[in-house]
């Protein structure tokens, strides 16, 4: 929760360069990697700047899913820690999410140049619920598994 935080108060510029920092990282790798393999022949610097300027908001959005993501599993661990195989567990982690991704945004307009948005209340969400679910089919496979 410190992390998503800590996030959360930077202000605009703050918050673009670091995302735009990760976004041309990703990309400036991807794409030494393609030309080292002959995939592509491209200068990698001007596309990954290219790139990075083109989708430098999906960098940011999946970020927000996986933080999220992250977050449910540990919610959801700590509370099977205090109450063992119960399926409220998962309501529970899910409502903790959703209420610190709508505490989040509402922080976020206090914050200079930054401004809250339902839309990634959702995201946050789609992110919780991805990491719940597969803590629930990683289970769902380990009963099987010991079944048979």
């Amino acid at each position: 929760m410190v992390v998503i935080f800590n996030f959360s108060n930077k202000n605009t510029y703050e918050s673009n360069s670091d995302s735009k920092k990760m976004t041309y990282s990703i990309f400036h790798n991807a794409l030494i990697i393609t030309n080292k393999l002959n995939i592509t022949n491209v200068n990698t610097n001007v596309k990954a700047l290219e790139l990075t300027n083109k989708y430098n908001i999906v960098t940011r959005k999946i970020a927000h899913a996986s933080v999220y993501l992250v977050l449910g599993i540990i919610i959801y661990k700590f509370l099977e820690t205090l109450n063992k195989e119960n399926m409220n567990i998962y309501i529970i982690s899910a409502l903790c999410c959703m209420i610190y991704a709508i505490s989040d945004e509402i922080h976020q307009i206090f914050v200079i140049g930054r401004t809250s948005s339902i839309i990634d209340v959702f995201i946050d969400m789609l992110g919780c619920i991805i990491g719940l679910s597969t803590i629930y089919m990683l289970k769902v496979r380990s009963i099987e598994y010991e079944e048979s």
